[in-house]
């Protein structure tokens, strides 16, 4: 199979990797763990959200005027989504060819499958780790996404506004309020992450 084919077919797995979860802040990508821009399941301070979100920041503020537009945050998305199509190309090309034999497929998705297995048996069936670009989540997840990022609705984001939410949640599952976010904290904000999630569905 060649690159475009594949890129076509939609790469499933690929797909299912944490940091399009947590780019397009699905069931698992709103969650405490990717829009905090918490990648570890050890503590995790206020300051080191607040270091994560600026670092982002700075990258998808392309002309660094201290906003991000809907522009930006969609060259950026695109980016990323075509550097993780390419990545797991890649993995996928074992005998680096270019192309992708039916063999190779078959041996990468089995692998996938093997791989989320054991991360969800680890997390409970529930991989809340936000990974890669994702660490933004709602500003860069485009449409609706970036409204809500945006809170004085003036088409742009500023680094105030990019802080505020994952700040908020910090804050929020800081129950000890000690500027640090144990697995144990993160663990109580997820289930009652859950349980909102519940009562919306009814």
């Amino acid at each position: 199979m060649r690159k475009s084919l594949i890129i076509g077919l939609g790469l499933v797995a690929a797909v299912s990797i944490p940091v399009l979860a947590a780019q397009h802040g699905g069931h698992h990508g709103k969650g405490h763990g990717a829009d905090m821009g918490m990648m570890t399941d050890g503590p995790t301070t206020r300051s080191d959200v607040e270091t994560r979100v600026k670092t982002h920041f700075a990258a998808v503020d392309a002309d660094k005027d201290g906003f991000i537009v809907a522009a930006e945050a969609d060259s950026m998305r695109t980016k990323h989504h075509a550097e993780m199509r390419d990545a797991h190309f890649s993995a996928m090309d074992s005998n680096k060819d270019g192309s992708i034999s039916r063999a190779e497929f078959d041996a990468g998705h089995q692998s996938e499958h093997q791989g989320a297995a054991v991360a969800g048996e680890g997390k409970g069936g529930h991989h809340m780790r936000g990974g890669g670009h994702g660490k933004m989540g709602g500003m860069m997840g485009g449409g609706r996404m970036f409204e809500r990022a945006d809170a004085n609705a003036d088409g742009k984001v500023s680094l105030a506004e990019a802080l505020a939410k994952p700040l908020a949640r910090f804050d929020a599952a800081d129950t000890n309020k000690d500027g640090t976010l144990t697995p144990e904290e993160r663990k109580a904000a997820r289930e009652t992450m859950r349980a909102k999630w519940r009562d919306r569905r009814g």
